[in-house]
This record gives C-alpha cells, sequence and structure tokens, in this order.
C-alpha cells in the first residue's frame, strides 16, 4: 500500500505564491495573478512572454518546484508526513502563453482537501 500525503488546498496555493514571489523578483519576471492548473502542469502564466530568456524560465521552475516541495513536505499530514513532496519543474510554452511552475506527484501519493 502506498503511503499518501494531505494536504488542504489553502496550503498548497500558498506555498505557490510565496515561491512565485521569490522566483519572479530573482529573475525579474511578471506572472498574472492566480494559481492555474493545465492539465499536467500547476504555475502561473508569465506576463510578457515573447521576451524572455528561456534559461531564466527554466531557473524560476526549478526554484517554484523547490520552495513548494519544501513547505509543502513540512505541512503535510498523514502516513508519509515525513517524506518530502516531490514536485517536478516544469515551463509549458504554447502559441498564446507561458506557464512556468511545476508537475504535481502523482495522485496515489498527493490527496488535496
Amino acid at each position: 500500500m502506498a503511503l499518501k500525503n494531505v494536504l488542504p488546498a489553502k496550503q498548497l496555493a500558498g506555498a505557490v505564491e510565496r515561491a512565485v514571489s521569490v522566483a519572479a523578483e530573482r529573475h525579474k519576471l511578471q506572472f498574472e495573478p492566480g494559481y492555474t492548473v493545465n492539465g499536467l502542469i500547476n504555475g502561473r502564466v508569465v506576463r510578457e512572454a515573447a521576451s524572455l530568456d528561456l534559461n531564466a524560465l527554466r531557473q524560476a521552475s526549478q526554484e517554484i518546484a523547490e520552495q513548494t516541495s519544501g513547505a509543502l513536505g513540512a505541512g503535510a499530514t498523514g502516513a508519509a508526513a515525513t517524506a518530502r513532496v516531490s514536485l517536478e519543474p516544469a515551463v509549458l510554452i504554447s502559441k498564446k502563453f507561458i506557464l512556468v511552475g511545476f508537475i504535481p506527484p502523482s495522485t496515489e501519493a498527493l490527496t488535496l482537501e
């Protein structure tokens, strides 16, 4: 039987907000307000996407994933509360927007309340 982390959705949103603020300041990026769930990738849409450096976007996604993972691991409950939640950094580039964030663990490993 797989161990499961249970997290309040509000805690996830707060952790992402703090991580995005740090990455935005460090990499001089501007993000649209609001957390986005786009199927596989969770994160924030970048403003003025056409003039951005892909390296900065990758570094920002790494930082967002790491900081959010740490914050979530600290607040998880359930059988796997001591295990760190592992989020994979991701950047989604489409014709209309760029989404910077992370790929969450499988639903078997994480449940939001």
